[in-house]
């Protein structure tokens, strides 16, 4: 007897396992997936098998002879039954991918956090046991007391500080080199900020650039114009902006007189300078050469290390004129001496080439072999003197930490100059009407024989 075809309705539910004709057929494998995620696990994955349905039904359809066009439909919904099972598994496979993922990720953060705070109450806890093992009972009590904000007042701001202050204030300027030895990577990232004030002659913009080749690491800024907000905060906004650690700032009033700033952005300390016998590289024209971008070598007089303020203005030195190893426009050459020296209650400052001697003969290398190489310095330029006028807290701002009682203004200077040449003049006048009376007062007598020869 031939077989009853079934009906479409009756071929959907079949597909979709709600037929089912005998208790030995297994069920789909759509019905194994709808089972609660609780069974599956999340390293499982799940494999498709067909069902015994699926594959007795595409016998049948080989087997029964029927038109074309009822084979091309049924072999169509085969094909769509079966997409639909793949597409179906691909969708629980990624979802069981996700939850795992997640479930590791939650776990490895967890793991990180942890670790971090040991790490952390560690280092805590060794600081304090250092400071307590290196200090006393009393300078803990002080440095709890006493912090630097309490100590800089704003209120207070042209009186003077003592020597201990100001020692305290020395140890808490940061030193921003590492202490640590190099490895020749560039990881002491220093930038000093370079620019000037409106109204700046020739002769202090040539200053500036030579400044500028001393000190690669610079960055470059525009005449500063600062409107209403003043310099200080100026000065800062653009230190933020080209992230610069320190500050040159030449300031020029008059068109007479330069003034030098230096120091530490955003928090200072900074310096104020009046420059004197500036002599560019161009206008001395000495001998001596270097390498543009080397680093130097920065030598200070005795002083520096014996004077408070001193010792402060070296730190300052120290980080903008010290070109930070492995810095990307610095040569890896140390070929110039820079020197500063204290004499006169103002700061000389020079630059050197350093020359080796070199043989030309044989004669002359084994005399240097005997007596080794001779090494002179040449000066390259400039030359500039710079006199102390303020040492302040902050960044152009703050409490004054130090001012130089024996300073005095270019202005004043200028009057007594005037001063001078009006009492030269007054004494000219007075000296004329003198000769004028003693000329009066003065009378020939007659000659009595000035009659006779006439």
């Amino acid at each position: 007897m031939p077989r009853r075809k079934k009906n479409r309705t009756e071929q959907k539910a079949a597909a979709q396992g709600h037929i089912v004709g005998n208790g030995d057929e297994e069920p789909s494998a759509i019905e194994k997936l709808n089972v609660s995620d609780e069974k599956v696990t999340p390293t499982e994955t799940v494999e498709v098998k067909p069902s015994k349905k699926a594959v007795s039904k595409r016998k049948r359809t080989k087997s029964t002879k029927s038109s074309p066009k009822e084979a091309q439909d049924e072999s169509h919904s085969d094909e769509k039954e079966h997409n639909k099972e793949l597409d179906t598994v691909v969708v629980l496979n990624k979802k069981i991918a996700q939850e795992t993922d997640l479930a590791s990720m939650d776990e490895i953060e967890k793991d990180e956090k942890e670790s971090q705070s040991k790490k952390e109450a560690l280092e805590v806890a060794e600081e304090e046991t250092a400071s307590i093992e290196g200090c006393d009972e009393d300078e803990v009590k002080d440095d709890i007391g006493s912090p630097v904000d309490d100590v800089m007042d704003n209120n207070e701001e042209n009186d003077e500080v003592d020597t201990k202050e100001l020692v305290n204030v020395i140890e808490r300027v940061p030193i921003n080199h590492p202490p640590k030895k190099s490895d020749g990577r560039y990881h002491n990232k220093q930038r000093c900020l370079t620019l000037s004030s409106r109204g700046v002659t020739a002769r202090f913009r040539h200053f500036l650039e030579d400044l500028r080749t001393l000190i690669p690491h610079h960055k470059k800024d525009s005449k500063l114009d600062p409107g209403n907000d003043g310099v200080s905060k100026a000065i800062r906004e653009i230190a933020s902006i080209k992230s610069c650690n320190t500050f040159v700032f030449l300031e020029c009033r008059r068109r007479l007189d330069a003034y030098l700033w230096m120091g530490c952005a955003p928090n200072g300390p900074s310096a104020k300078f009046h420059v004197t016998n500036v002599h560019t590289m161009d206008e001395l024209r000495l001998t001596g050469n270097c390498m543009k971008g080397s680093r130097p070598v920065l030598t200070f007089d005795e002083s520096f290390g014996r004077i408070p303020h001193l010792q402060l203005l070296k730190n300052i030195f120290i980080d903008i004129f010290g070109t930070p190893r492995g810095h990307p426009k610095s040569k890896p050459f140390i070929d110039r001496v820079m020197g500063f020296y204290y004499a006169d209650s103002k700061i000389w400052v020079r630059n050197y080439q350093i020359v080796e001697e070199q043989a030309e003969n044989a004669k002359e290398a084994a005399e240097l072999k005997q007596g080794g190489l001779n090494t002179m310095l040449v000066e390259i330029g400039p030359r500039f003197v710079m006199a102390p006028v303020l040492v302040l807290d902050g960044c152009l701002t703050g409490r004054c930490l130090y001012n130089n009682d024996s300073y005095v203004t270019p202005n004043k200077l200028r009057i007594e100059e005037r001063k001078r040449y009006r009492l030269t003049h007054e004494d000219r006048t007075k000296l004329k009407q003198k000769r004028k009376k003693r000329n009066e007062s003065i009378k020939m007598p007659k000659d009595p024989l000035s009659s006779v020869f006439r």
